[in-house]
C-alpha cells in the first residue's frame, strides 16, 4: 500500500511514493512548473492546462512504479487560485501569489486598489480573514479585476489542487487551510467571507469547503484507481512536518521557521485568537497556525545568486556551477553580515509568536535551510534554542504525516 504525494511548488513539480510506515519509497522528482504566460511584469499566469498535462503524467509515472498505489495527495503554493469561466468557456489560468495586480494604482489619487478594497471591506476584515492584505492575495486581484471590466458574473473560483481535482474526478471543493490563505475566508465563522462575497457582487461562484481528512473523489493513474484527497497548504504541510520529526505539538514553545522563496515564522496552537501582528489560520486538526509573515527570504538571496550567475556567464561564457554559486553567496552573506540580520529578524518573530514564553524548540524546513548549514548555524545563535531540521522535502514530508496519520 503505497500514496503519490505531489508538491504543486513555485517553481518547480515535486512528487515521490509514500510507503505506509510514512518513508519515501525514493527520491522525489522534480520537474519544472510550466512557464508564465507573456504578460505585465506584475501578472504571473500559468494556462492550467498545461499544469493539469504535467501533473497527471508525473502522478501516472509514479503510480506505474508503486506498490499497490491508493490515493493521492497534493499541496499547493498559498494564496493562488484558478477562475473557470461560466460554461467552461476561454482559457483557465493559474494565478499564483507572484500576481500582484492589484497592488496597482487604482485611480489618478495613487491609492492603490488593494487599500481601497481594505477600506470598503472596513477594520474587522483583517481579523476575521486571518491575513494582511498583501502583493498577491486572491481577493485583492480579484477585486481588481471587478473594477476594470475583467472579472466575468457566474467565474468558478478553485485552488490549482482544486482545479487538478475537478478535471480529474469533477469535485468542486476547496480544502479550507487553502481556502484560509486567499482573503475569501471568515475565520471566524469558518466560510465563505460574506462581506467579500459581496464586495466582489457575487460574481464568483465559491466553492465547496472540505477537510482535508477526506477524498473528494477518485480516478484511474498508471492502470490503478486512487483516491484523491484536496490540496492542503504547502506551508501547513511543512509545519505539520517539522513537527512530528521535533515530537512537538500544539501551543508548546516551539517555532518553525521556513526560508524558501518566502521567509516565515509560525507557531501552531490550540485556539483562535484574533492579532494585529500575524496571520491566523486554521491549522490540522483543531489546531491554528500563528504565523509571522514578510521575513528575510530566498527569494532575497536568490536574486543576489542570480546576479552573481549573471556576471559570471557574461564574462566565462557559461554559468557556475549551482553548488558552488550556493556556497559563493553563502560566504558572501556571511561576511556582510547578512545572515546576522537573517538571525536578528527571526529571533524579533520568535519573540513575537511565544508572547514572553521562552523559546525551547526551533524546527527548520525550506531549500535555503536546507542547504545553508551556515545561515542556520547563524539563526540558531541568534535564537539559542536546540533545533531540528527537516532533512527530506518538507511539503511532501508533511504529506506523509497526513497519509499515514490519522491523528493530524
Amino acid at each position: 500500500m503505497s500514496t503519490i504525494a505531489v508538491d504543486l511548488g513555485s517553481s518547480h513539480l515535486k512528487g515521490v511514493v509514500v510507503l505506509d510506515d510514512g518513508t519515501f519509497a525514493h527520491e522525489p522528482i522534480s520537474w519544472r512548473m510550466p512557464p508564465p504566460e507573456p504578460g505585465r511584469p506584475d501578472e504571473h499566469l500559468v494556462d492550467a492546462e498545461s499544469i493539469l498535462a504535467a501533473v497527471s503524467k508525473l502522478v501516472a509515472q509514479l503510480a506505474r512504479h508503486s506498490s499497490v498505489p491508493t490515493d493521492i495527495r497534493l499541496a499547493g503554493q498559498t494564496g493562488s487560485y484558478v477562475l473557470i469561466a461560466e460554461g467552461d468557456s476561454g482559457p483557465a489560468l493559474f494565478h499564483s501569489w507572484q500576481d500582484t495586480r492589484g497592488e496597482r494604482p487604482a485611480d489618478d489619487s495613487g491609492a492603490r486598489s488593494s487599500e481601497l478594497l481594505l477600506e470598503l471591506l472596513g477594520p474587522d476584515w483583517r481579523t476575521r480573514a486571518g491575513v494582511f492584505m498583501k502583493p498577491g492575495l486572491p481577493v485583492s486581484n480579484l477585486w481588481y479585476d471587478l473594477r476594470h471590466g475583467d472579472l466575468p458574473p457566474g467565474a468558478r473560483l478553485l485552488t490549482l489542487g482544486g482545479y487538478l481535482c475537478n478535471r480529474w474526478c469533477g469535485a468542486w471543493a476547496v480544502e479550507v487551510t487553502q481556502a484560509a490563505t486567499t482573503g475569501l475566508f471568515d475565520t471566524s465563522t469558518m466560510q465563505w467571507h460574506e462581506g467579500v462575497v459581496e464586495a466582489l457582487e457575487h460574481r464568483v461562484v465559491m466553492p465547496q469547503l472540505v477537510s482535508h481528512s477526506e477524498p473528494v473523489g477518485s480516478a484511474v493513474f498508471g492502470g490503478h484507481r486512487l483516491d484523491i484527497y484536496p490540496e492542503v497548504g504547502d506551508h501547513h504541510a511543512g509545519v505539520l512536518a517539522a513537527m512530528r520529526e521535533s515530537g512537538t505539538g500544539l501551543d508548546e514553545p516551539a517555532v518553525t521557521i521556513t526560508i524558501g522563496t518566502a521567509g516565515l515564522a509560525a507557531r501552531a496552537v490550540s485556539e483562535r485568537r484574533d492579532w494585529t501582528d500575524r496571520e491566523v489560520r486554521p491549522f490540522f486538526g483543531s489546531g491554528w497556525l500563528e504565523t509571522a509573515t514578510r521575513q528575510p527570504s530566498g527569494r532575497h538571496l536568490a536574486g543576489l545568486a542570480q546576479a552573481v550567475s549573471d556576471q559570471v556567464e557574461g564574462i566565462c561564457g557559461t554559468p557556475p556551477d549551482p553548488d558552488r554559486l550556493w556556497a559563493a553567496v553563502t560566504s558572501m552573506v556571511l561576511d556582510l553580515g547578512v545572515a546576522d540580520h537573517f538571525g536578528s529578524r527571526y529571533r524579533a518573530a520568535a519573540a513575537q509568536l511565544l508572547g514572553g514564553a521562552t523559546l525551547q524548540r526551533t524546527m527548520y524546513t525550506g531549500g535555503v535551510l536546507l542547504r545553508n548549514g551556515l545561515l542556520r548555524s547563524r539563526i540558531d545563535a541568534a535564537l539559542g534554542a536546540p533545533s531540528t531540521l527537516v532533512g527530506r522535502e518538507a511539503t511532501l514530508a508533511g504529506l506523509a504525516v497526513l497519509a499515514t496519520s490519522h491523528a493530524a
